[in-house]
């Protein structure tokens, strides 16, 4: 109570999750009420770094709150496992979720606050690879997306009201002037289109 829910975006390794329920030795690496049709499974569950072992993944809360797992082992349900009794030590988990790669993910925060992510730019950053982002309070989707973007040197702006872009800082191929520094008597930087005119700012 008071906290806020664990979500995993991409694929978490050593998250330490919420112990929910002290009966019943129950724990929860991830939320699915934000994202109900994107689904997280606990593929490994250590206690004190020590390796257990998966007895049953169940469909239904019902079986899983009815079936206490064997001693060494744990069940999960939705983000939730639950270990035979209380652990020796620190209790940690690795979290898979079906949406995992860089631009899929970038989109999917997007979606959630009402935008979308140009679908040549999914693509794109999709072939940078699987990322891996484990919340355990509240964040601002722009500092998620901020922080996704940042992990490949990008951006990210908007193009439309809701169409958002997402561009790599690369350098030219080739220089098309050298400037010395002897040569520089002043250097600023401006945005340009201000917004008053309905450009966007980049």
């Amino acid at each position: 109570k008071g906290q806020s829910k664990p979500q995993v975006f991409g694929k978490v390794r050593n998250a330490e999750p919420f112990l929910v329920n002290t009966q019943t030795n129950i724990y929860q690496v991830h939320d699915f009420e934000n994202y109900p049709s994107v689904s997280v499974s606990v593929v490994s569950v250590y206690d004190k770094g020590v390796l257990l072992t998966l007895h049953t993944a169940y469909t239904t809360l019902v079986d899983f709150l009815a079936n206490q797992p064997p001693a060494g082992q744990f069940n999960t349900y939705n983000g939730y496992f639950r270990l035979h009794t209380a652990p020796t030590g620190q209790v940690t988990c690795d979290a898979d979720s079906s949406i995992f790669l860089l631009g899929d993910v970038f989109n999917l925060i997007a979606v959630q606050a009402g935008y979308t992510l140009s679908s040549s730019d999914i693509t794109t950053f999709n072939s940078f690879g699987e990322v891996g982002i484990y919340l355990t309070q509240e964040q601002s989707t722009s500092s998620l997306l901020d922080l996704l973007a940042q992990s490949v040197g990008a951006y990210w702006y908007f193009d439309t009201p809701t169409i958002t872009r997402l561009k790599q800082l690369v350098a030219p191929a080739s220089p098309t002037i050298f400037i010395e520094d002897y040569q520089i008597v002043d250097i600023s930087r401006e945005k340009t289109g201000a917004g008053s005119n309905g450009i966007p700012i980049y």
